[in-house]
C-alpha cells in the first residue's frame, strides 16, 4: 500500500502512477451550493466535520487510550525535539517529573484533550472529494440528483501546479479504520495520511480521491473556497435525466471564461 501524498510540487511524471490526470466532481444543478463550482468556478474545501460518515477523518491520537509507556515516550519525544544537547538520563528523568502532573494521565482530562485536539483539526482542515470515474451509477444517483445533475473534470496537473492545494492522494478502503498514534510512533505526515485518506469500505462504490488543504489557524468560508485557474476545467458531463430547462439555465449561466469547456450530454 502506497500512503505516498501527491504534493503541489509534484512533476506530472511522478504523480501519474497514483493520482489520475482528471478527477470529477459530481453535483445537483438545483442546489445553490453545488452549483457554485460552475456559477462561480469554485472548489469547496469542507470541514471533516461536516461530513455524513460519522467516523470519516474522526480518527485521531486518542491519548485517554495510550499507555504509559507510550505517554512517556510521546513527553520524552517533545523534550527531545525541544532540547536537542540534553543527556538520554536527563530526557527520561524529566519525562517522568512532566507525566506526574501531566493532563494526559487522567483518563477524562485525557479524553477532554483529544476532543480538543479533534474540534481544533476540524477548523483548520479543509477536504474536497473527488473520483477517476465519471461514468459511476451510484455516484450519479447519490450525488448528482438521480442523473438529473452534472459532473465536471478537471486537470489534476493544473490544479497541483496553481499552488492552491496542499496535498492529495487516492482513498485507501478498509475493514477497520487505522489507530493513530503519536510521534515518535507515527510521523505527523503519517497521522494525516491515515486520518484524511483512510474510510470504511462500505464507501468503495465511490473510488475516492481527495485534495486537502491545511492552514496554522481558523479556515473561514470564504478561505475554504478555492478558485482554481479557469484552464483547470476540462469537460462538464450533463446526466441523462437533467430537464431540459435546467440544462439550459446551466448553460446560460455558465462564466464566458469557461463556455469553451467541452460539455458532454449523456
Amino acid at each position: 500500500m502506497n500512503l505516498t501524498l501527491t504534493h503541489k510540487d509534484s512533476t506530472f511524471e511522478e504523480m501519474k502512477d497514483h493520482f489520475p490526470s482528471t478527477v470529477y466532481k459530481y453535483r445537483g444543478w438545483n442546489n445553490e451550493f453545488d452549483k457554485r463550482v460552475l456559477t462561480h468556478k469554485e472548489l469547496f474545501f469542507a470541514s471533516p466535520r461536516s461530513f455524513e460518515d460519522p467516523l470519516d477523518c474522526k480518527q485521531t491520537v486518542r491519548y485517554e487510550e495510550l499507555t504509559i509507556d507510550e505517554k512517556l515516550d510521546w513527553i520524552e519525544y517533545q523534550l527531545r525535539r525541544d532540547n536537542d544537547n540534553w543527556s538520554d538520563i536527563t530526557i527520561k528523568n524529566r519525562a517522568l517529573k512532566i507525566y506526574e502532573k501531566a493532563p494526559i494521565r487522567n483518563k477524562e482530562t485525557a479524553m477532554e484533550i483529544t476532543d480538543k485536539n479533534l474540534e481544533e483539526y476540524f477548523d483548520i482542515t479543509g477536504v474536497l472529494s473527488v473520483t477517476k470515474n465519471p461514468n459511476n451509477e451510484l455516484m450519479w444517483l447519490k450525488y448528482a440528483d438521480c442523473h438529473k445533475g452534472f459532473c465536471v473534470g478537471f486537470d489534476s496537473k493544473i490544479l497541483f501546479e496553481s499552488g492552491l492545494i496542499g496535498s492529495g492522494s487516492k482513498v485507501f478502503y478498509v475493514k477497520e479504520l487505522p489507530e493513530i498514534k503519536p510521534e515518535p510512533v507515527m510521523t505527523s505526515e503519517e497521522q494525516r495520511i491515515k486520518q484524511i485518506f483512510f474510510k470504511e469500505d462500505k464507501w468503495l462504490f465511490e473510488d475516492e480521491y481527495r485534495l486537502h488543504i491545511f492552514r496554522d489557524k481558523k479556515l473561514e468560508i470564504e478561505d475554504r473556497r478555492i478558485y482554481p485557474p479557469v484552464k483547470a476545467f476540462k469537460e462538464i458531463l450533463i446526466g441523462k435525466d437533467m430537464p431540459k430547462k435546467d440544462y439550459e439555465s446551466l448553460i446560460e449561466e455558465l462564466p464566458e471564461d469557461i463556455k469553451h469547456v467541452k460539455i458532454i450530454k449523456l
